[in-house]
């Protein structure tokens, strides 16, 4: 077996998948579901064991590139395997195996689905290996193309509308992706991004052409991890896909291009100074998310809404990291502190897009004060209560949980105290998120005790429930278990982050507490007639199709004349 069959099994096993279970639809039909079934969860499985098969090729900090089909370097696509893109993988691929056993239970089930899902499990291995700028608009557009069918399979025609606007602005912004592959290659010659960026330092230079063309580039990755000001489209792409869908999407779809872009970073010239601007945007988008979310009342706008500013947490570090350069001795670290988050994070909104949308599926209802009862009227939700408390308690920051380790990790890897300050905010405001998903756990009012609760969906199945008890187990233990993770991640390096990330001081644990007494304080301000009025006017904000589109072309102006003033002086453009 050679090293590259190992290295590419991820991209080929999904697609080998997908392939078989086109034809289960010529299958008799009671063996079709079975092959189906089976050939996903080999597919996913064997993924995750070629992955393990990797590590000795990555760890220390090794890495292994090369040119598929052995392929001259101007004309071949060019491909890379690291450290970081295989964690990436790795953490991708378990959500994507978590979410499809879900699925088993609560659907979809069809054969599309399965079709589906499976390249957009092979697009996401791609993503991660690519090293050439064409093939990563390809692997990209495909990562959307599913991710637009998979949304549209949402039981409401909203999803269907939710699904075409992440498609058209989506699309639009990969024609300026395009756009800037153009002018990097009319100017280099080549679409491999070491290529590129030799040509660029020893040739063309960074010149007005190169400035735009980068930040066509940057702009229109970044605008896929829906990072503030181009988050428009995330909240009902997420809020209207199959619960299944929205793990994925959430735990995953909008991290892969962050990878993406960290490798655009840190190849291009004046690329990875965009990182600083992003960390700041990261920071905003923290608190921002979350206030948005606390405005909202449908549950999987909430969870929708909180991924945006839980990205924002992410970037804040992983844009400081980015800015530095991965020669920086603190690069590792504040990459590290970002992948354990971005882990926590997957791992905790998840389980509640599994766990919240079986319950407003089993109550026929979505509006969180109509959900309450739940416990009372949904029996089969009991028995996973306790293990969604630890999703919610991870979102909170409750000690000794994820949630806590992974948000004092940020905290320590941020370099300016208003960056600090901003995740402080953030954090308040993820309390008061917790307390308000608490809702559909509070008894019924009395006054809605004798209403007809309607026809009871079917108990969860086995398969699903396994899946959140094993998210909220991974999430209890993850807590205690975030020195071993960074060991791991020294060793993966192959150099220590000890001395950048430390474990929680005094100062800290009071600032915790002080955080869950002012967030509760915010919850219980908002169910005043005062408060309710202010969530309203945010809830009720203006939005419009036309604003997705300004959002993308502020965004890439603001990228443009960020560069532009990075530049010392006029004289340095030809």
């Amino acid at each position: 077996m050679t090293t590259e069959w190992i290295i590419f099994a991820p991209v080929a096993l999904p697609l080998f998948g997908a392939s078989i279970n086109l034809t289960t639809k010529m299958m008799p039909e009671k063996a079709a579901p079975l092959v189906q079934r089976l050939t996903a969860f080999v597919s996913l499985g064997l993924s995750l064991f070629f992955l393990i098969l990797q590590y000795p090729l990555v760890v220390g900090g090794r890495e292994l590139a090369g040119i598929i089909g052995n392929w001259s370097g101007p004309l071949g696509i060019a491909w890379r395997l690291d450290a970081l893109s295989w964690a990436a993988t790795v953490l991708g691929f378990i959500i994507l195996l978590l979410s499809w056993l879900y699925s088993l239970g609560k659907g979809p089930s069809s054969s599309t689905f399965s079709i589906v899902y499976l390249i957009q499990a092979a697009a996401v291995a791609a993503v991660l290996l690519t090293n050439d700028l064409f093939n990563l608009f390809v692997t990209l557009e495909i990562l959307g193309i599913t991710s637009y069918i998979l949304i549209a399979m949402g039981k409401k025609e909203a999803a269907k509308l939710a699904s075409l606007t992440y498609l058209l602005i989506s699309g639009t912004a990969m024609i300026f992706f395009l756009m800037g592959v153009y002018g990097l290659y009319r100017l280099t010659g080549s679409l491999s991004l070491p290529v590129i960026a030799q040509n660029l330092t020893q040739g063309a230079g960074i010149s007005p052409p190169v400035i735009v063309s980068i930040s066509f580039i940057i702009t229109s990755v970044i605008m896929r991890s829906a990072l503030l000001p181009l988050y428009g489209w995330l909240p009902e792409a997420h809020a209207q896909a199959p619960h299944a869908v929205s793990a994925i999407l959430s735990g995953i779809m909008v991290k892969t291009p962050l990878f993406a872009f960290t490798r655009i970073a840190l190849a291009l010239p004046l690329a990875g100074q965009s990182g600083s601007l992003l960390s700041w945007a990261g920071s905003l988008a923290a608190v921002v998310g979350n206030v948005i979310a606390f405005s909202q009342t449908d549950i999987k706008r909430v969870l929708a809404y909180t991924t945006i500013a839980q990205i924002g947490f992410i970037v804040s570090a992983w844009g400081n990291a980015v800015s530095l350069g991965a020669n920086h001795p603190r690069f590792y670290a504040l990459i590290t502190a970002a992948l354990i988050y971005a882990l926590i994070h997957a791992l905790y909104k998840s389980q509640l897009f599994m766990g919240y949308g079986h319950l407003a599926d089993a109550l026929k209802e979505r509006q969180l004060n109509a959900m309450r009862g739940g416990l009372e009227r949904s029996l089969g939700f009991r028995t996973m209560f306790l293990f969604m408390l630890a999703g919610l308690f991870s979102l909170a920051g409750l000690p000794g949980l994820a949630g806590y380790s992974g948000k004092i990790l940020l905290n320590q890897a941020l370099d300016t105290e208003l960056k600090s300050v901003l995740l402080f905010v953030s954090g308040v405001i993820s309390v008061a998120l917790a307390f308000k998903l608490t809702t559909p756990f509070w008894p019924r009012p009395r006054s809605s005790l004798s209403a007809e609760v309607g026809p009871q969906e079917p108990s969860l199945r086995f398969y699903s429930r396994i899946v959140i008890m094993v998210l909220g187990l991974g999430l209890i233990l993850l807590g205690p278990g975030v020195d071993n993770l960074l060991g791991f991640f020294s060793t993966l390096w192959g150099r220590s982050v000890w001395g950048e990330l430390k474990h929680p001081s005094f100062e800290e644990i009071l600032k915790t507490v002080f955080s869950f007494l002012a967030g509760f304080g915010i919850f219980m301000l908002s169910q005043t007639q005062h408060g309710q009025r202010l969530l309203t006017l945010i809830r009720e904000r203006p939005k419009s199709f036309e604003g997705l589109f300004a959002a993308f072309f502020m965004g890439t102006l603001l990228l443009t004349l960020f560069f532009w003033f990075q530049t010392s002086s006029p004289q340095q453009f030809r």
